[in-house]
């Protein structure tokens, strides 16, 4: 019954998650990569996000990292967004010349391979 009313409220809400194709991220020995074997392994930490205009590219689990009981869990979402009324963004060439990095430039981020599920 737990589940039906999770799927309701998403639904109610206008929200939704990929499929769930990565392991269990929930409860870990900590620092470790085994499951403590004194809970039964859960999906506990998900995304949820909107149906409309939301092209989900990647939803995965972040197996690797140990510092905690849980393991993280990232997506890749593509959308376009909306220009603000009354806002217009500065020219291109304004933006070089202060030495701003392009958004697309950011630095120390590994994102997976956007084409795998």
């Amino acid at each position: 019954a737990a589940s039906t009313d999770s799927r309701d409220v998403l639904r109610e809400a206008d929200l939704m998650e990929g499929p769930v194709l990565f392991p269990a991220t929930y409860r870990f020995q900590s620092g470790r990569t085994a499951y403590d074997t004194e809970r039964v392994p859960a999906w506990c930490d998900r995304i949820f996000h909107s149906k409309v205009g939301v092209t989900r590219k990647h939803y995965c689990a972040l197996g690797g990292l140990v510092q905690s009981d849980h393991r993280p869990v990232c997506t890749l979402l593509e959308t376009q967004l909306l220009a603000l009324p009354g806002f217009s963004p500065p020219p291109r060439a304004a933006t070089a010349q202060a030495g701003a990095a392009p958004p697309s430039a950011a630095k120390g981020v590994a994102l997976p391979d956007a084409g795998a599920q």
